[in-house]
């Protein structure tokens, strides 16, 4: 789904990145890890399209963005997502309204927008926000919002910003949970740059399954059950250091790594 090809970024005299390279399969969380200023959040504006690197090829769902001209990517970010650090919702309008924005803004009826609204919310579990405001709800349920508004449109990739920084442990794991939910059941691409391990490691290490009922429930990574659908990316001073998996990060004998994850 993403080829990214030794791509490069400075902001004047400063190099944030240096010739980074990887790739995120169909379906598969990239979680990307690393100290403040390791170019994180630079790499994510970049994928996004929102910037243009200096060197290098971002190949997403088979098409360069670095070649694409701003209307192209307007059209590319049809069925892209991003869920910001902060939710970043908006102020005045209701949480319907903001679920709903990228379809009433591309001409949905909007008796569809309030059906797809419903079950969008439905998903995160906050149905009954639908007539609130943002300023109505805590932390947590403004980031959950947050989330079923990137769902709107039906999107095949969907990047996290830190998507649990300053919420408690309990509504971290449903954020967590909601990730994987969107990978494994909906099948969407994700990248995720978080600082905290613990959320590094629920995503890496459950998976969504749906039963015979149609529930859905979240299974533990054993010795008797295995699958490969997450992998890790660490970055310091704009370079990638590592690339693999949870199994091979543990390993890893990188003293930046070592320290990292200790």
């Amino acid at each position: 789904m993403i080829e990214v090809r030794n791509v490069s970024k400075s902001y004047g005299e400063v190099q944030v990145l240096r010739d980074i390279s990887f790739s995120v399969k169909r379906a598969e969380s990239k979680i990307i890890l690393g100290s403040n200023s390791s170019g994180k959040s630079t790499l994510l504006r970049l994928l996004m399209g929102l910037e243009k690197p200096d060197s290098g090829e971002i190949i997403i769902d088979g098409k360069d963005i670095t070649k694409l001209s701003e209307w192209e990517l307007i059209k590319f970010r049809k069925n892209k997502s991003i869920v910001f650090q902060e939710g970043a919702l908006f102020d005045s309008l209701t949480i319907r309204d903001n679920v709903g924005f990228k379809l009433y803004d591309e001409g949905w009826d909007e008796e569809e927008v309030d059906e797809i609204v419903f079950k969008l919310l439905q998903f995160v579990g906050l149905e009954h926000t639908i007539d609130m405001y943002p300023s109505e709800l805590s932390g947590g349920m403004k980031r959950r919002v947050a989330i079923a508004r990137a769902m709107a449109g039906e999107p095949n990739v969907i990047f996290y910003d830190d998507p649990t920084a300053g919420l408690d442990p309990v509504t971290s794991r449903t954020i967590c949970d909601l990730i994987v939910k969107l990978r494994d059941i909906e099948g969407v691409t994700s990248v995720v740059v978080t600082h905290d391990l613990s959320v590094a490691y629920f995503i890496s290490n459950f998976m969504a399954l749906v039963n015979d009922e149609g529930m859905i429930s979240l299974r533990e990574q054993s010795e008797d059950f295995c699958f490969i659908n997450s992998s890790f990316l660490m970055l310091k001073d704009g370079k990638v250091i590592f690339d693999g998996s949870e199994k091979a990060l543990k390993k890893c004998e990188d003293p930046f790594v070592r320290e990292f994850i200790s």
